[in-house]
């Protein structure tokens, strides 16, 4: 079996829009073929199916309140779509009870008091959201690089109970903290 062709993002999304076919951060649904992808400079979420050989098909894309999405996460029951979003340090909440088409149930805004949502990563409970913040300019303070953890309500709407970590990182480069991994149990 041969390597599947690229696909470029439908034409289609773009009418009317200047701005490019750039897609940044891609997630697949735990328990359905359907794959989301973040349309950055647009601020939507394309939905895509895929066969058994990985082939995508488009299905739609979706309005993102936020701006630039760029990272996807969805919880492991398939039924909460989370896109962090770096441009207004955000993450938009979709409701996936139809997985083909996200519907978005909030518009949280993290603690301002860091630098832009990266990496975005769930729990094994889905109680847990994590996210690392990075500089977004040149001239950001240290306190740009930090660890939120958000809270998931049973609704899968977001509250930040907990002032973020600001990570011991830093110097006179900028410094860039990417990445997250969570380890435990249900």
């Amino acid at each position: 079996m041969g390597q599947n062709l690229p696909q470029a993002l439908p034409n289609s999304i773009f009418i009317g829009k200047a701005d490019g076919h750039q897609p940044l951060g891609m997630r697949t649904h735990p328990n359905l073929r359907i794959l989301y992808v973040d349309i950055t400079p647009i601020g939507e979420i394309a939905v895509y199916r895929y066969d058994g050989r990985g082939v995508p098909s488009f299905v739609r894309a979706v309005a993102d309140s936020g701006a630039a999405p760029c990272w996807t996460v969805v919880n492991h029951k398939g039924t909460r779509l989370y896109a962090t979003n770096t441009g207004d340090n955000s993450i938009a909440v979709y409701d996936l009870t139809d997985p083909q088409d996200p519907m978005e149930i909030q518009h949280f805004v993290m603690d301002a008091t860091t630098g832009a949502p990266f990496s975005t990563v769930i729990d094994q409970s889905d109680e847990f959201l994590y996210v690392s913040s990075e500089p977004s300019s040149a001239d950001a303070t240290p306190a740009a690089n930090a660890f939120h953890t958000l809270k998931v309500a049973p609704d899968g709407n977001l509250t930040e109970p907990f002032s973020p970590t600001v990570l011991p990182i830093g110097g006179s480069m900028p410094v860039r903290a990417q990445g997250i991994s969570v380890f435990g149990t249900k």
